[in-house]
């Protein structure tokens, strides 16, 4: 199994845009190029392309260096990771996990709120 901080690589979202900008000669050097073109590219779940050597991630001293796999040789449990969980009716009712994980959010929530206010 791969280790989990090989997890950098994975895109939420299902296309990669690429734009293209095109540099034109004008009298102010501070004008902001414009933009020409845009192509989108359906890549599948992961953002690494497969064989891609991905640095830092190993582990042990000399080890051959981590590349990506491809989208199919990855569990299908990897890519609903980033996706929120999704409560039963009887987890949110008062006392299960579902209404302890509201009030926590509910919590954290307000706390921010007044540590932001205690700055102002």
């Amino acid at each position: 199994m791969l280790p989990l901080k090989s997890l950098r690589c994975i895109s939420t979202k299902r296309t990669v845009q690429t734009a293209f900008y095109a540099t034109t000669a004008s009298a102010s050097s501070s004008a902001a190029p414009q933009l020409s073109k845009t192509t989108t590219t359906n890549v599948g779940p992961s953002a690494c392309p497969k064989d891609t050597v991905m640095p830092g991630l190993a582990w042990l001293k000399g080890q051959a260096p981590v590349v990506a796999l491809a989208d199919e040789e990855y569990p299908a449990w990897l890519w609903t990771i980033l996706e929120p969980r999704k409560f039963t009716e009887e987890e949110m009712k008062p006392g299960g996990t579902g209404y302890k994980a509201k009030l926590r959010k509910e919590r954290r929530a307000k706390i921010r709120l007044d540590n932001f206010m205690k700055t102002q």
